[in-house]
């Protein structure tokens, strides 16, 4: 039984790259095949009996795109609309993935954050965007822009200025 897809059947000269078309086709030197990007689809049944926590609540647009970037990571996630029973209050949806992602989520929404400082340029001269250290115990929280763990000045993150209060 012949094997081919329907292009490759079509034209004799893709037979050679359809990797449908002989049993024993391996990838070239070099070369490997795409990586499976989780589907919505996989999302929604890996997730389907588990416990689901909100991560995030945004707008529909900014919560397919956390979604989105979360199939990417390989970590399940689904839109939810979250009722509001305030007249006049904007549709708000929520991104639900399982307690354990929540980590996972927090670092791919914290490297997006420093992806668009960087991008944007607002990084401070002789620095590069890295991701926040760990909160200390006893210590200050560092600033989500810099990165720096020091007391406030007014406010503000006394290295960078971001104002936090």
């Amino acid at each position: 039984m012949n094997r081919l897809s329907a292009a490759a059947r079509r034209d004799p000269a893709r037979a050679r790259h359809d990797t449908r078309a002989r049993a024993d086709w391996t990838w070239p030197h070099g070369c490997a095949p795409i990586p499976r990007v989780m589907t919505p689809e996989d999302a929604t049944k890996a997730l389907s009996e588990v416990e689901l926590v909100p991560c995030a609540e945004m707008a529909l647009m900014d919560a397919r795109r956390l979604v989105d970037a979360c199939l990417g990571a390989d970590v399940p996630a689904l839109v939810h609309r979250e009722a509001c029973s305030k007249p006049g209050c904007s549709p708000k949806f929520q991104v639900l993935v399982r307690p354990e992602d929540g980590p996972r989520v927090a670092a791919l929404l914290q490297q997006r954050w420093m992806d668009s400082i960087e991008r944007e340029g607002l990084v401070p001269m002789g620095r590069t965007a890295a991701p926040a250290a760990p909160i200390p115990e006893d210590g200050e929280p560092p600033c989500p822009a810099c990165g720096t763990a020091a007391p406030l000045l007014e406010g503000a993150c006394s290295d960078c200025g971001l104002q936090l209060d």
